[in-house]
């Protein structure tokens, strides 16, 4: 996990089976605003971003997230979920992930206004990396590696 400085309310990861032996685990954060949860997605966006460039944030699962073959991160409300294939094969991480979004709390079901207010927000939105205060990116602990694409 990224050393954002973050602190969740809640948090717990779980590992699953399905067919064929595949494995995946789930780890789960709820923070006390949705804009920290986006701000979370959007740096382990960029994280993912340096191995895969096709890792873009859209509107998909949940109310925003991305997906590699490897895999799923998405916000939704106040929670980010991140689902990671353990064992190479390509386990159904799509369908795990959507039934993660099924039973959390929508909140107010949008991204942070900040990102609709960029030049071209639509395509802003998939690489852009939301930070949720001025104090967060004076006190950021990690490095991003590859510039935003816009």
């Amino acid at each position: 996990m990224l050393d954002t400085g973050l602190v969740p309310v809640e948090r717990g990861r779980a590992e699953y089976t399905g067919i064929n032996n595949a494995r995946a685990s789930v780890e789960a954060f709820r923070f006390s605003q949705e804009t920290q949860a986006y701000q979370l997605l959007s740096l382990v966006a960029a994280q993912a971003r340096a191995a895969n460039v096709d890792a873009e944030i859209v509107n998909g699962i949940g109310t925003a997230g991305f997906a590699t073959d490897k895999e799923i991160a998405f916000v939704k409300g106040a929670s980010f979920i991140w689902v990671k294939s353990l064992n190479g094969r390509p386990a159904d991480l799509n369908e795990l992930a959507h039934a993660w979004a099924e039973n959390l709390d929508k909140g107010e079901g949008d991204i942070p206004p900040l990102i609709k207010h960029l030049p071209n927000p639509e395509q802003a939105q998939k690489n852009a990396v939301y930070l949720n205060s001025f104090t967060e990116t004076q006190t950021q602990r990690w490095r991003l590696m590859v510039q935003p694409r816009f």
